[in-house]
């Protein structure tokens, strides 16, 4: 990915924060979660994604801060792995 496209996601990413922390849209938070869950694999446990709903009040999308993972995919017996560079 370029720094381009990095820096477009980004600011796409920002701007579906924006519209999705919104006080309208905190009391339907749970419900965004229940229909995440049947689209997202992930071995946390919808309770547990529950739990940090009062930190969505708190989230200011001006510190929102992100590092480059520099690495490749591979395939490892079938499953497939991002493997960083040392």
């Amino acid at each position: 990915m370029t720094t381009v496209e990095w820096k477009h996601g980004r600011e796409f990413l920002k701007k579906v924060l924006n519209k999705t922390i919104k006080l309208g849209n905190i009391m339907k938070i749970s419900e965004f979660i229940e229909i995440g869950s049947k689209y997202i694999e992930t071995n946390i446990k919808i309770k547990e994604i529950k739990d940090y709903i009062p930190y969505i009040l708190d989230f200011d999308i001006n510190n929102l801060q992100e590092e480059v993972l520099v690495g490749e995919s591979e395939k490892i017996n079938g499953i497939w792995f991002f493997v960083t560079n040392e």
